[in-house]
């Protein structure tokens, strides 16, 4: 593959670069879910994009997309994530992107124009409190009366349910079924009665929730496709998930603050004899940043020409999100036990520059857990990708 960018998508990243620039406030970098638009900032930043003709750069124009190739998605979320700015990673991959091959025209006619036009945040409603990795074991249950289906049962840790406006959730319908083949996807408003969410606090100040469904009534057309076939949709949604998601720029960001902590480290320091241990570390993070970085356009590279990466994705996904943690234990590291020091202590010795380390470790540790254990995707590299028979 050619690893040079054309000069077309150079001049996009620098007006992306541009507008962030111009439009980006530190009020639309804070609050939950980091790209996702969790507060009326991040709504209008959003906003902002969808004007540019930004969200959905890289649709199809018969859905409302510019039609652009998917590395201008690649840029995009690139740049954004970088500096922790919102960015269009669950409604324009997880969400979209499956809706469009797979929904009734209905619901794409409903959906897609309201994504595109930034109006619409989404919960993702997978995991229970007996079916966390192992997905297909979902026990939520949804009863096809007449026209409506009856959804009963509990979701764990999904994150945006206390700000989506939708609800994208996976439920069981068929209860004779083998377990991958009884499941379906719906998606309804999170406004229906029925559904009720108690907060669970996590490290790294992030909010996840239990959301309970009893008896909650949609529609049929709420269906994502056939019945029945919801695990298939799925598994399509968590590669573009693990795409778009976990996108490079937050490395990026990350590796450039450590060296920042590395030129400006007290001479002090540098006098120890661990500092050449450190230096030493700090090469390998460089190292490993510039392989995520091949793994990122691997994954844009079979995405352009096979429309879905599967094992690409969970190889970038695992190495990527155990590197981050990787990179925010060596900042810490970098300014000693000012490292530890939480932003605003007027004990710490570095500024605004490098933020606030502890949280960012927190922070660092969820990841891995996240859409899809990493353990799940080292079973899909292993089996999809190596043809090694399952244990």
């Amino acid at each position: 593959m050619d690893f040079r960018f054309t000069a077309e998508e150079e001049a996009f990243r620098q007006e992306v670069r541009h507008f962030i620039k111009e439009n980006l406030t530190v009020a639309m970098t804070k609050g939950e879910g980091g790209g996702l638009w969790s507060t009326p900032e991040k709504r209008s930043f959003a906003k902002l994009m969808s004007k540019k003709g930004w969200i959905g750069i890289s649709w199809p124009k018969e859905y409302g997309g510019q039609g652009k190739p998917s590395i201008y998605q690649y840029i995009l979320t690139d740049e954004l994530s970088a500096v922790r700015a919102p960015h269009t990673g669950g409604g324009v991959g997880t969400i979209g992107t499956t809706l469009m091959h797979h929904a009734s025209e209905a619901m794409k006619r409903d959906i897609l124009p309201r994504i595109i036009n930034a109006d619409l945040e989404f919960a993702i409603g997978y995991s229970e409190p007996n079916a966390g990795s192992d997905l297909a074991g979902v026990e939520t249950r949804a009863e096809l009366k007449g026209d409506d289906y009856i959804i009963n049962g509990t979701k764990l840790w999904t994150s945006a349910a206390h700000f989506a406006d939708y609800f994208w959730l996976v439920v069981r319908t068929d209860q004779k079924a083998p377990k991958h083949k009884g499941i379906s996807l719906f998606l309804f408003p999170m406004s229906v009665p029925g559904i009720r969410m108690e907060p669970i606090y996590k490290i790294g100040d992030m909010r996840n929730n239990v959301v309970f469904l009893d008896n909650v009534k949609v529609p049929r057309t709420a269906l994502v496709g056939e019945p029945n076939k919801g695990w298939y949709y799925v598994a399509e949604a968590l590669d573009h998930e693990r795409s778009h998601l976990f996108p490079f720029g937050p490395i990026k960001s990350s590796m450039d603050r450590i060296r920042l902590l590395a030129r400006t480290a007290p001479e002090t320091m540098k006098q120890t004899p661990y500092w050449k241990v450190l230096r030493a570390r700090v090469a390998d993070r460089e190292i490993e940043t510039q392989v995520q970085y091949m793994f990122s356009l691997r994954v844009l590279d079979v995405e352009r020409r096979k429309g879905v990466a599967n094992v690409e994705a969970s190889i970038s996904k695992v190495f990527g999100t155990e590197l981050q943690m990787r990179l925010a234990e060596i900042a810490i590291e970098l300014n000693s036990h000012y490292g530890e020091l939480r932003e605003g202590s007027r004990h710490r010795a570095v500024g605004d520059a490098v933020g606030d380390m502890p949280r960012a470790y927190e922070a660092s540790l969820i990841p891995p857990v996240a859409g899809g254990a990493n353990e799940i995707n080292r079973t899909v590299i292993a089996t999809r990708g190596l043809g090694l028979p399952r244990g």
